[in-house]
């Protein structure tokens, strides 16, 4: 489990680089380079030098110098996903994976002042679901135009999802709350104390 404590931001499948991805989820930009200078700039004009980000996937089509340079963050939180081809990966992890930028694996558990996990893909049930933990993924593209209901307590936090922008782990945290208040879900307990055997 990581603990994290700092402020954090978590978000997935920007994409950057990857033209074909405007047509196949509708996003608003003409070109990839339009797209990636539009999430850059969103990004950084949220993301503090001393944040910690998350980002659950499909990070980057090609070249991931650029990016990582260009973005803000005091340690980056990186989850390998479908679109992240083995070259870039590789490369991620030879060249950028140090004291600030983390490979995760593709199912991770964090703690900050609750759990809650991260996945790449929706899943239905996961550690602590029924303690209140929540569950974070990306994969779907969910959007303004194309809605994807996941399992009580999750939420997707890609870009399509998020306005093209990071979103606070606090707030993605309520979005998960306000889920299963909406759909009269019970848990067990809201402590995140392991149970006594």
């Amino acid at each position: 489990m990581i603990n994290l404590n700092r402020k954090t931001w978590i978000t997935s499948d920007t994409h950057f680089g990857h033209a074909n991805i405007i047509k196949h989820t509708g996003r608003p930009f003409a070109t990839a380079n339009e797209m990636d200078r539009e999430l850059i700039n969103n990004w950084n004009n949220i993301v503090n030098p001393d944040d910690d980000v998350i980002h659950l996937g499909d990070f980057c089509w090609d070249e991931p110098t650029n990016y990582l340079r260009n973005l803000t963050f005091n340690r980056l939180y990186l989850m390998r996903g479908n679109h992240d081809k083995s070259r870039v990966w590789n490369k991620i992890g030879n060249h950028y994976s140090s004291d600030r930028v983390t490979l995760l694996t593709p199912y991770e558990e964090f703690e900050v002042d609750k759990r809650f996990v991260c996945c790449h893909y929706p899943i239905l049930e996961w550690n602590w679901h029924f303690h209140g933990s929540a569950h974070f993924f990306g994969h779907v593209h969910t959007a303004k135009n194309k809605k994807f209901v996941g399992a009580p307590g999750s939420y997707d936090v890609g870009v399509d999802n998020n306005n093209y922008t990071p979103i606070l782990l606090e707030e993605a945290m309520e979005k998960c709350n306000r889920e299963r208040l909406f759909l009269g879900c019970q848990i067990e307990t809201s402590s995140f104390e392991r149970p006594r055997n």
